[in-house]
């Protein structure tokens, strides 16, 4: 609970049966802040502009958030958040993915995907204009710093790098994790595996 920890964040999904997870990272900036306060801002504040975007065949079920750097400081919260949009999934393998881009140029971008595109979202092949408004706002929330009580999280990514022997190749161990801060989300429709429409994000 320390000004520079790092919180892992598990969201939860399920569809079908079938369980959807995508993993975040924070940066505690600037005060004692901890796992709770991180968990309930985003389930409440933050995960309603993405159930915006997604059938309400998808529903989110719950988040897990770790202190990667106090073991005692850990939260779980159980809900039940269904998307917002009706209609069926037009695929089970079309997906909403968001791309986190660091600030550091010589860091890799992180991504994440959700499933449950609308059949009432999709026209002529790609998203309507007033889910491509849904999908960039959910961006931009993905993007902003959180501020609770004066103190402040980022997102960032966990960026882990192999170390190089001589030869200028991966020796099979590696450095430790750093966490960059990311600066900008864009979002994609994943229609296919190699298959993206690369949409606009902030």
């Amino acid at each position: 609970m320390a000004v520079g920890e790092v919180y892992r964040l598990k969201l939860s999904g399920n569809m079908y049966g079938e369980t959807c997870l995508n993993i975040f990272h924070y940066k505690n900036l600037n005060t004692d802040l901890i796992a709770s306060q991180l968990g309930v801002y985003v389930r409440d504040l933050q995960l309603p502009f993405i159930a915006d975007c997604l059938s309400n065949i998808f529903t989110f079920t719950d988040i897990e958030i770790q202190n990667l750097d106090d073991s005692l400081d850990f939260w779980v919260g159980a809900f039940s958040t269904p998307g917002n949009r009706s209609g069926d999934p037009i695929n089970a393998f079309d997906t909403y993915g968001f791309t986190l881009n660091p600030s550091q140029i010589d860091q890799r971008s992180g991504g994440k995907r959700f499933s449950g595109v609308s059949e009432s979202d999709v026209s002529l092949g790609e998203p309507t204009l007033v889910q491509k408004g849904r999908l960039q706002t959910a961006a931009m929330q993905m993007a902003l710093q959180i501020v609770i009580a004066g103190g402040v999280f980022r997102p960032c990514l966990e960026s882990i790098r192999c170390n190089k022997g001589l030869d200028g190749k991966c020796n099979g161990t590696f450095k430790s994790p750093t966490y960059p801060i990311v600066n900008s989300v864009t979002w994609k429709w994943l229609t296919t595996q190699n298959s993206r429409k690369t949409g606009q994000g902030i």
